[in-house]
């Protein structure tokens, strides 16, 4: 159990103790409180518990579990495991978790953008060596909860704006969208339609960019 505050000899910061109860003190709420949110149980309010849940991430606070290492599981949110292309994520994780001793654990949110509470209490209470999170976006107060336990979080193919803290893998969107309108540009067609996904998803409209320019740099291109 620790925090860190800047101004130590060890690369600038200076790593002290600090208790459940401290941090119940700073959040205005009883320990059992701040012990519930840590262990991810239920019965805290939203409010309190999104309070509680930035204090910890504020104090760097990381809780010593007793017992060991994580559990060797690996952990998969899929928004959706409707498709190939998520089987084939599957298998390849499938593969490398085999070769390191690791169960992999999924979890289809059948188009849901996001888990519920009881997802993320689930996990805390699993302890994995880290969770992958395809096309599925995790809130603020998630991502919040899997770094106080030091649980890796990545993303792959992620939705909306990026959050720049957390590794991802994504597709090259925008360059699918400009190669698929050049080859047809260079078959001759000049009348082409794109169909393309929800305007929210930052994937779609990179697609859509990429088609864009491909179309705008034709019409820039004098006509032979």
């Amino acid at each position: 159990m620790s925090a860190v505050s800047p101004g130590s000899p060890d690369g600038g910061r200076d790593r002290r103790e600090i208790t459940v109860a401290q941090l119940a003190k700073i959040a205005g709420v009883s320990a059992a409180t701040v012990s519930k949110v840590i262990n991810g149980y239920p019965g805290v309010a939203p409010d309190t518990r999104q309070r509680v849940e930035e204090i910890i991430h504020e104090q760097h606070y990381q809780r010593q579990e007793r017992g060991g290492g994580p559990a060797a599981i690996l952990e998969m949110l899929f928004l959706a495991l409707d498709s190939l292309w998520s089987l084939e994520i599957v298998r390849g994780a499938e593969e490398v978790a085999q070769r390191h001793g690791l169960a992999v654990a999924l979890t289809d949110l059948y188009g849901r953008y996001a888990p519920g509470h009881s997802w993320t209490a689930q996990v805390v209470s699993r302890r994995p060596v880290g969770v992958i999170a395809v096309s599925a976006q995790l809130t603020a107060a998630q991502r919040r909860q899997l770094g106080s336990r030091a649980i890796p979080l990545v993303a792959v193919d992620p939705m909306g704006e990026p959050a720049h803290q957390i590794p991802s893998v994504g597709a090259m969107n925008w360059n699918g969208g400009l190669v698929a309108a050049r080859h047809l540009l260079e078959l001759g067609h000049r009348r082409i339609a794109m169909i393309n996904g929800p305007e929210g998803l930052l994937c779609c409209r990179a697609r859509l960019d990429g088609f864009r320019a491909a179309m705008d740099a034709t019409s820039r291109t004098p006509v032979p």
